[in-house]
């Protein structure tokens, strides 16, 4: 398999190349919403990157960074879980800021399990909060939130 960090350290150097660089996936890419987030930060940026379908990746050279003036870098989601849990778990709630709805990170579907397991969940621009409900096992695939996994479990 193929790692999200190294896949992340190719595209994001592949630009500055005197030439293109096209990258082929042999095997799984784990973790695609890491890529997603590469991605997203780099068209930010102003870089371009044909995505096709996480299995070749090309990349013009000769590109260059530019910077889109004021970049709000969220708080980080994987982090955010562990707290999002304790108010699942425990009474009253527990609101996270500093990341919302509109997040590109791929754990913020953490809340969306801690919902389906029996929790309520609330959505802002720039905040999850999270409230105690009463808690059921789920049997779900994890691989979406790598992560987060094991503090559901």
């Amino acid at each position: 398999s193929v790692s999200s960090q190294f896949l992340t350290a190719l595209l994001m150097t592949a630009p500055l190349a005197p030439q293109d660089t096209v990258i082929v996936i042999k095997g799984d890419l784990v973790s695609k919403p890491y890529i997603d987030i590469t991605l997203h930060l780099m068209k930010t940026f102003g870089v371009e990157v044909d995505n096709q379908s996480y299995q070749r990746f090309v990349v013009r050279g000769k590109q260059q960074y530019q910077s889109p003036g004021d970049y709000l870098v969220e708080g980080d989601a994987s982090s955010a879980s562990y707290f999002l849990a304790a108010g699942a778990i425990k009474g009253g709630t527990v609101k996270v800021t500093g990341i919302g709805r509109n997040s590109v990170q791929g754990d913020i579907r953490f809340a969306d399990v801690l919902e389906k397991m029996g929790a309520t969940v609330t959505w802002g621009d720039d905040f999850i909060a999270c409230t105690h409900g009463e808690l059921k096992a789920v049997d779900m695939d994890m691989n979406h939130i790598p992560d987060a996994a094991m503090t559901i479990a």
